[in-house]
């Protein structure tokens, strides 16, 4: 078992300033329909806006989570990232690695998707493990967890959503604003393992117009397991021990008519670890495990920057119905590990054994989301949308300007429908919908890596299409007692990227060699909740399932 000096805080968190009422966390300002403003044990509903629906989540056949603001802060001020939150709140997510990558992590053992404010964070066709940390949680209000596969979010989605919701634009006019500072140490107060953080948010609202402005630094030291050894550094995929991160958050909101809102956000995170210890393997026989010491390695420190912009409408009352509009752009840029790995040998460039080199993902995304919802008879809640989503992503090596990926364009239009009935005064409920799935991609001509062969390889445009498909019934005969069983479909794809800098055969068309085909994962799963007077509980039961599926091999040693 391992103990970091973040789980051995010295310094809680402190309220520096205080302008007018710390922000708090509020639902979002969309419309809520009549029926979801019953209150249960006295409380107003759940929204749960990565679901695409106002209704409340007790009229969706899902299974969801509210990680809220109290106790998102308490855990952050132990864990210190939103991964480490909901793997510590939440049975489904497994064990967090404290790494900067993700990969191995999972959500009912599948990948989740992670969002902010419903925008994707993942990077399809080469998925550089690294959207759980794209945004400081100093900035988030609130976590929404949907468990399960399903496409309410697009690609990615095969394990569930983990959703990180901005913190609300202030309710009143005038000055408000929060600040933190927080440090924390081993328990030996050694200087390797001390570690700080000061943020800082302010906002101002007048009449119509409301403007938001934060910023973020954090300090991390190294991780000492029980022993008070340092944990074994990741030098490939990235680290967030001894590591430095900053972030910058803006957002400027303004009131259409009585039911409009027009806000565009900016965010901007950068995490990069500081290349100061070194990893000394292990003895799995005799229980030895991989520890750090001080030392350095060549080339750029791993590290992860994100830049997001969004621009949304929302009306809650539109011709009688709410409508959610928003438009995104988004650009990452990983840099991992290097070293002299077989795969980046290149004898025209370097003799074969002492080339180092390594590589990075850069990703540029943009897309929207739509959706329109309304009561079209008194108990039926049709919502209609249109998503689109154009990725360009491509992997580099960063020290030889050679390209490893090439340039992979990804493109998917998908209109979807849902419908929920209440039947017998809301006692009974039944729900589905289908989501079309439109994709495209496009490849270039490119030449592989010289250990492939330098192989010429043929461009093409692969695609697909593919419904995907969702429904359940919910049973409620007394208010706070409900019982549910549904099925519901997502989908991902291979990592294109992998397929594609592998081939060493010489004459491969792309059109002929890459199979698009989706991964489909099928959720079923059967639950009862129980949210009356003094007790609170739920169980559930759920299988997964797919007809295809994807193996990674390691090669070269070289990610």
């Amino acid at each position: 078992m391992t103990d970091s000096p973040l789980i051995r805080r010295l310094f809680g968190t402190a309220a520096l300033l205080s302008l007018a009422s710390p922000l708090q966390a509020q639902t979002p300002d969309l419309a809520v329909p009549d029926e979801a403003q019953e209150e249960t044990n006295g409380e107003p509903p759940i929204i749960v806006t990565a679901a695409r629906t106002q209704l409340p989540a007790s009229a969706l056949p899902l299974t969801v989570d509210i990680i809220g603001p109290e106790d998102l802060d308490e855990q952050l001020a132990i864990g210190g990232s939103i991964v480490d939150a909901v793997s510590a709140l939440s049975p489904s997510f497994s064990p967090t690695r404290q790494k900067l990558t993700g990969a191995g992590e999972s959500l009912r053992g599948r990948s989740p998707l992670y969002a902010i404010n419903g925008i994707p964070q993942s990077t399809p066709v080469r998925d550089g493990s690294r959207d759980g940390f794209t945004i400081d949680p100093f900035f988030i209000d609130r976590v929404e967890l949907i468990y399960g596969s399903n496409a309410l979010q697009g690609i990615g989605a095969t394990g569930g959503v983990v959703n990180q919701v901005i913190v609300s634009p202030p309710r009143e006019d005038g000055l408000s604003g929060r600040a933190m500072l927080q440090a924390s140490a081993d328990d030996d107060l050694t200087g390797d393992g001390f570690g700080w953080k000061a943020a800082g948010l302010g906002s101002w609202r007048g009449g119509a117009i409301d403007v938001t402005a934060g910023a973020a630094y954090e300090r991390r030291g190294v991780f000492f397991d029980g022993e008070d050894r340092i944990i074994g550094p990741d030098g490939a995929q990235g680290e967030i021990q001894d590591s430095d991160s900053w972030s910058a958050f803006g957002r400027i909101g303004l009131r259409v008519g009585d039911s409009g809102r027009l806000e565009l956000i900016a965010n901007r995170f950068e995490l990069e670890g500081d290349n100061e210890y070194v990893a000394v393997p292990g003895n799995p026989a005799i229980g030895l495990p991989t520890t750090g010491v001080p030392g350095a390695t060549p080339g750029l420190a791993p590290s992860n920057r994100v830049e997001t912009v969004s621009l949304s409408f929302t009306d809650d009352e539109l011709a009688g119905g709410n409508l959610v509009a928003q438009f995104f752009y988004n650009r990452t840029r990983d840099i991992f590990g290097g070293g002299t790995f077989g795969t980046f040998q290149d004898p025209s460039i370097a003799p074969v054994g002492s080339l180092f080199d390594q590589s990075a993902n850069r990703s540029r995304k943009l897309g929207s989301r739509f959706s329109y919802e309304r009561a079209i008879l008194d108990d039926l809640t049709a919502t209609v949308g249109f998503d689109t989503l154009f990725d360009r992503t491509e992997q580099s090596l960063v020290l030889t300007g050679r390209s490893w990926v090439p340039e992979v364009d990804f493109r998917s239009l998908a209109p979807f429908a849902q419908l929920n009935w209440a039947l017998f005064d809301d006692v009974l409920r039944l729900a589905g919908g289908a989501r079309w799935e439109n994709v495209r991609t496009r490849i270039a001509d490119f030449q592989t890596l010289a250990v492939y062969g330098s192989q010429m390889v043929e461009g093409g445009n692969p695609s697909f299409d593919d419904l995907l498909l969702n429904g359940g019934v919910i049973v409620e005969p007394l208010p706070g007692i409900r019982a549910y069983a549904s099925y519901a479909e997502g989908y991902t794809l291979a990592d294109i990227g992998r397929i594609l800098r592998g081939i060493d055969t010489p004459g491969v068309d792309v059109d002929n060699f890459l199979d698009l085909t989706p991964v489909i994962s099928n959720n079923r799963e059967i639950g009862v909740e129980v949210d009356r007077g003094p007790l609170t509980a739920s169980a559930t039961y759920f299988w997964s399932s797919s007809d295809l599926g994807s193996r990674l091999e390691l090669i070269g040693g070289a990610y």
